[in-house]
């Protein structure tokens, strides 16, 4: 997935840190709020657990503001199904969850054992129409005519390539200008950054590799 840049958004991740005695809170962290902030106070009230938990290598995504908040659904690459789970439960989860891509684990125990395994289960509605699949528009001259004819001319159908991609990203619903990158391309490798709205947010851009656009663009189906 090429990179997206954007400037909205005031969150900010914290590594869980794993201690065998619970965090100190002494006055003195009060003090560090006003004068740094709260990161070093966050850490210790909510990004701190035993010892014993230290193989979840777990981070936890802060946010400024409470509510809902909105993510890329394709963060969630898998989900883990409990011991005690029940069959319908998990059913309903995948129907609710279904054409994302995700893949389906049951967390199992192995006999005369305390130690679990995660065994692969199949995903229910596999055959589902992909989540929030759709083709946006294009700006007109969102390819700017003085691209294809400057010093990346033999790669200008790489201009027309990363726009067909990202106008198929299930965020973008419009895509408004593409050019090669000044600022990511190198000698005979250049960048090209798309311009687009953004669904939820306003607008971003999102920069393709040219081995990355001959990896995607071959995976559209409907052009």
């Amino acid at each position: 997935m090429g990179k997206r840049t954007n400037s909205f958004g005031k969150h900010f991740s914290i590594d869980v840190k794993y201690s065998d005695a619970p965090a100190k809170i002494q006055m003195e962290d009060l003090m560090v709020i006003r004068k740094k902030g709260g990161n070093e106070f966050l850490q210790k009230i909510i990004g701190t657990k035993p010892t014993i938990w230290n193989y979840e290598n777990e981070s936890r995504l802060i946010a400024d503001n409470f509510g809902k908040q909105h993510y890329d659904y394709r963060a969630v690459k898998s989900i883990y199904f409990g011991l005690k789970m029940l069959d319908d439960e998990k059913q309903v989860l995948m129907e609710r969850l279904k054409g994302r891509g995700i893949s389906y684990y049951q967390m199992m125990r192995k006999s005369n054992s305390y130690e679990l395994f995660a065994n692969p289960v199949p995903d229910l509605f596999e055959t589902a129409n992909p989540y929030l699949y759709s083709v946006a528009p294009i700006q007109d001259d969102a390819i700017p005519s003085d691209e294809l004819k400057g010093k990346w001319r033999k790669y200008a159908h790489y201009l027309n390539k990363a726009v067909e991609i990202q106008r198929r990203d299930p965020y973008c619903i419009e895509v408004c200008y593409t050019a090669f990158s000044v600022y990511d391309s190198k000698p005979d490798n250049p960048a090209i950054y798309v311009n687009y709205k953004f669904a939820a947010e306003g607008y971003m851009n999102r920069t393709f590799s040219t081995s990355e656009i001959d990896k995607l663009y071959p995976l559209i189906n409907d052009l």
